[in-house]
């Protein structure tokens, strides 16, 4: 195998789109601050933008700069600043990583290289998996069953739609519009009132991060629609949790509020009941994973076994 992979042409103009918005917002909020004489605002907004903006230049300096090549065996990946070579047959450790968003973390004996997938396009993120998956040696490899079920097969059958069925939620993109067009109208209002009331017409500003989040959303969820199996009694679970957990957390805030004059050091009393249900909530969340990850587990193998049998029929040339 020969190819040399670029970041989608998608990957630039969202750069570029986020540098416009993110230089516009920094201007206004200079002009702002500098008009009112808020040199401390200054510093932390225009911080903040300033940031973003320079997020979007190193964005677009991956892009151009930027590639991945497998070919002989190796694989080597050019960044801004630095490139790094491996041989996948020589590769210590594979990380097949879903979240916060699908990537391979290929581990050598002192170099790491880490291919973020979403940079590609749906076809060469397919070409690099199999490749990535073939070559190194499957006992280095790590959360392979759960990336193959919930990430490969959406690229190796990026077209295949089956009849939406009972129980599934099917999600498009105006399937968030109720959640985005709410915060939208509030923050555009709260924008407004507290510009007037106050005086400070950067407060206009508010609702524009917004409607980029929005308008990027948008842009990148598939045009058609994504199909998602609920598990009606997982949600059922996950309810009674969340519900338990408010509903403590309330009645432990209204304790704390009626035995405060009662207690020598209320706020030390108070911060301690909430560090200590802090830890009582991540452990039950830790629980709960694990139960979920048990139970999608035979799931996962079963989908991993389909795939391979489909990579042994492609390399003997039946598919």
């Amino acid at each position: 195998m020969d190819e040399t992979y670029r970041p989608r042409k998608s990957y630039r103009n969202e750069a570029i789109a986020g540098l416009i918005i993110f230089f516009g917002m920094f201007a206004a909020n200079v002009g702002i601050s500098l008009h009112d004489g808020k040199i401390s605002v200054l510093i932390f907004i225009g911080g903040f933008w300033a940031f973003l903006i320079g997020l979007s230049v190193w964005t677009l300096l991956k892009y151009y700069r930027g590639s991945l090549t497998i070919q002989n065996g190796l694989i080597r990946q050019k960044g801004v600043v630095q490139e790094k070579t491996l041989i996948l047959d020589d590769l210590k450790r594979v990380i097949w990583k879903c979240r916060p968003h699908e990537k391979i973390i290929l581990k050598g004996d002192a170099k790491t290289i880490k291919i973020s997938l979403d940079q590609y396009l749906a076809e060469q993120r397919l070409e690099i998996i199999q490749c990535v998956r073939s070559s190194a040696h499957q006992d280095v490899q790590q959360d392979w069953d759960e990336f193959n079920f919930k990430i490969v097969k959406h690229y190796a059958h990026p077209t295949e739609e089956r009849p939406i069925q009972e129980g599934d939620r099917v999600i498009t993109r105006n399937s968030y519009n109720k959640y985005f067009a709410p915060a939208a109208v509030l923050a555009t209002v709260l924008g407004i009132g507290f510009a007037w009331h106050l005086g400070q017409f950067r407060l206009l500003l508010v609702p524009i991060p917004i409607l980029f989040f929005w308008g990027l959303f948008w842009r990148t969820w598939p045009a058609q629609y994504v199909i998602s199996q609920r598990d009606q009694k997982r949600e059922h679970e996950a309810m009674l949790e969340l519900g338990g957990c408010v509903g403590l957390v309330i009645a432990g805030l209204t304790l704390w509020y009626f035995a405060k004059p009662f207690l020598p050091y209320p706020m030390v009393w108070g911060f301690g009941v909430v560090f200590v249900w802090t830890g009582v909530l991540l452990v039950r969340l830790h629980r709960f994973e694990q139960r979920r990850l048990c139970q999608d587990a035979e799931e996962w193998k079963q989908a991993a076994r389909e795939w391979e049998k489909k990579e042994a029929k492609r390399a003997s040339g039946e598919v």
